[in-house]
């Protein structure tokens, strides 16, 4: 029960504070830099990903430069933020510091290209610069405005032409994909390759950005949370990772979430209510969540291999079993607001299912 006392001890503090305002909590956002000319279809790339409208992209722009525009993705709960850099050969403006600045999990580049540019020297010189920086850094080429050249043939030979410039710069093999906008059911196919590629080559933006299924109800509600538990989870990864005051740092984020789930789903969050979910759990769970608590931190205290090694793990582990305990804790208030006892098989499922996938996702980020 101490790990669920601790949890309960946040959550009471966190009442007590209520009247005040709460802080943004600290989440180590995953950084998307879009590079490319203007009018390559950087803006359009974000617009066809996230699904939303051209016009609320431009308001929901923040400049972070004069030469470039961040953009938080969802705005309410940010899992995800893109950085819109200044065209590439309009401005004496060259990304690599910035981008060399950012190691947060999942950073990567999408080099934006017109298919039919005949002109890419500008963008390899700058992806040059970046790969002296930031040599893992993972790189994505979309080619842009690919259903506006009808010939096959013609448009593939456009298509490796570029892309040969641009690995020759990059000195490596890139993953590339096509994006077509001309009708709805060309957005749509473009839009699930390059969700596909995602999924291989950037699994924790993947991840956090995926829709839930809405199958059932139950599914559907949590469908409506999920960018939320989502945002609490990147908080306690990265609380998680910070040497002694991890620990504590990362039970005041989960309680948050908790509260904030017991309102979303309408149930009056309770000690009963808490430890009801705990035993619905599982001693076993709960057992290896509190000794992993414990042994993360000690791993982040070792000298020379913790300073590496330690944090890491502190916050893959972090991240995974906030997510996984967000899942969880939506289906029991599910199951409660509806008057239904909650199926301890299936609440450890769902547990255990968010716990592996969340864990993949953040190493691969890594």
């Amino acid at each position: 029960m101490r790990y669920w006392n601790r949890i309960w001890e946040s959550i009471e503090r966190q009442k007590e504070n209520e009247a005040q305002p709460a802080e943004e909590g600290n989440a180590s956002l995953p950084t998307i830099w879009l590079l490319g000319k203007t009018g390559a279809g950087k803006s359009s790339f974000i617009k066809l990903l996230t699904g939303i409208p051209e016009i609320e992209i431009g308001n929901g722009y923040e400049p972070c430069t004069r030469h470039s525009c961040l953009f938080k993705f969802p705005a309410d709960e940010p899992v995800a933020q893109f950085v819109d850099t200044a065209g590439i050969g309009m401005e004496k403006f060259d990304p690599a510091d910035g981008i060399a600045s950012q190691t947060g999990p999942g950073n990567a580049i999408i080099a934006v290209v017109r298919i039919d540019d005949p002109v890419v020297g500008d963008l390899c010189a700058v992806i040059r610069n970046i790969r002296k920086l930031r040599r893992r850094i993972r790189i994505i080429v979309v080619h842009s405005r690919a259903d506006e050249t009808t010939d096959s043939e013609y448009r593939e030979q456009l298509r490796n032409a570029n892309h040969r410039s641009i690995e020759l710069a990059a000195g490596q093999r890139l993953p590339q994909v096509e994006m077509g906008l001309n009708d709805q059911a060309v957005a749509d196919n473009s839009r699930k390759r390059i969700l596909d590629l995602l999924e291989d080559e950037l699994p924790l933006v993947a991840f956090l950005m995926e829709r839930e299924e809405r199958s059932t109800v139950e599914r559907a509600k949590f469908s409506q949370v999920r960018s939320r538990v989502a945002r609490r989870s990147l908080e306690a990864g990265t609380a998680a990772a910070i040497p002694i005051v991890g620990i504590p740092a990362e039970v005041a984020v989960q309680a948050r979430m908790l509260i904030e789930l017991s309102r979303q789903y309408d149930v009056p969050m309770s000690r009963e209510v808490l430890v009801g979910m705990g035993s619905a759990l599982g001693a076993g769970i709960v057992a290896g969540r509190a000794v992993g608590m414990i042994a993360r931190q000690a791993g982040t205290l070792i000298p020379i291999v913790g300073q590496t090694a330690g944090p890491a793990i502190a916050g893959v582990t972090g991240f995974a079993s906030t997510f996984a305990m967000g899942r969880a804790s939506g289906y029991y208030f599910h199951q409660l607001k509806a008057g239904t006892p909650p199926d301890r098989n299936e609440i450890r499922r769902l547990y255990r299912s968010a716990l592996r996938n969340a864990q993949h996702s953040y190493k691969s980020g890594r």
